[in-house]
């Protein structure tokens, strides 16, 4: 199933990358993907209603591919960000008792893969990934952080359980907060989440100064260290010792860096801001000087 998946997303990115397909034409895609996984039983469960749960994958996988895809946006930031969770998903095999052989060669396969790219995708970049790859890259990881990520629950709980929730948003913090405020900003603007832009998180840093280098080490350092935060709540969150001021602190610290990155966000939009109005004062003030010598 995770084979099926995989060719699936690759052909519909490669249709992408080749034809410059509609996003409905993608969406399809990653539908399919996302019932590859649920008729192979990879399925995220958050409660004891199976509709909910498959409703849920769905909107996972969707989410997750997408998210890859709009975070494809510089050099290198999409590789490195997915090492990481990739790591993290390593960390978390090695930590447990039962060890599938076949899921760790494949993960190391995948961040074998990604160390070689990443090597030509650094800024300044050879090669890009394109959509081909991002999709491919988005469904594995979908794949990953089902198996590894949304496992952590009280089983005798049937209900929707906050706890559950926390190590995939860590895993990926980055891609997610990016893809929320992207999305959330466009249709403020009245402008489609699904059309390509440069207003994403990454380049907001980068109008204020920042090298593109530099942007992308601050995303790998904030992917690091959620990274090591959920490593860390791993044996509480599995241990009958969980306290919902544990939720609680996580939301805090991931809260946190969204404002965070959002204030430099607005930082960038108001020094964009100045810009423009100083290039429109200097145009007046160059067509008043043209007037006088007319």
């Amino acid at each position: 199933n995770l084979l099926l998946a995989s060719i699936i997303a690759f052909c519909f990115g490669l249709l992408d990358d080749c034809l410059i397909t509609s996003p409905f034409v993608k969406f399809i895609g990653q539908i399919l993907v996302s019932f590859c996984f649920i008729y192979g039983a990879i399925i995220i469960h958050i409660s004891d209603n199976m509709l909910l749960n498959y409703g849920f994958t769905i909107l996972w996988v969707v989410g997750m591919m997408n998210s890859i895809n709009m975070l494809d946006n510089m050099d290198g930031i999409v590789s490195s960000v997915s090492l990481v969770a990739l790591g993290l998903a390593l960390m978390i095999i090695f930590s447990s008792k039962n060890q599938n052989l076949t899921d760790i060669v494949l993960i190391t396969a995948v961040i074998g893969a990604l160390i070689g790219f990443l090597f030509y995708n650094w800024n300044p970049a050879k090669i890009y990934m394109g959509d081909t790859g991002s999709q491919f890259l988005g469904a594995f990881l979908s794949w990953v952080s089902i198996q590894y990520f949304w496992q952590f629950r009280d089983f005798n709980d049937g209900g929707v359980q906050i706890k559950q929730f926390l190590i995939p948003a860590l895993a990926f913090i980055i891609p997610l907060i990016d893809t929320v405020t992207v999305t959330l900003r466009r249709l403020a603007r009245g402008v489609s989440p699904f059309v390509g832009g440069r207003d994403h998180t990454t380049h907001h840093l980068a109008y204020l100064g920042i090298k593109d280098k530099n942007v992308v080490r601050i995303m790998i350092f904030i992917a690091v260290v959620s990274a090591l935060v959920a490593f860390t709540i791993l044996p509480i969150l599995m241990s009958s010792e969980w306290h919902w001021s544990f939720s609680l602190a996580t939301i805090i610290y991931y809260l946190t860096i969204f404002f965070g990155l959002q204030y430099f966000y607005e930082m960038a939009k108001h020094k964009i801001n100045q810009a423009k109005q100083e290039e429109h004062k200097e145009m007046i003030r160059v067509e008043g000087y043209d007037e006088v010598l007319n």
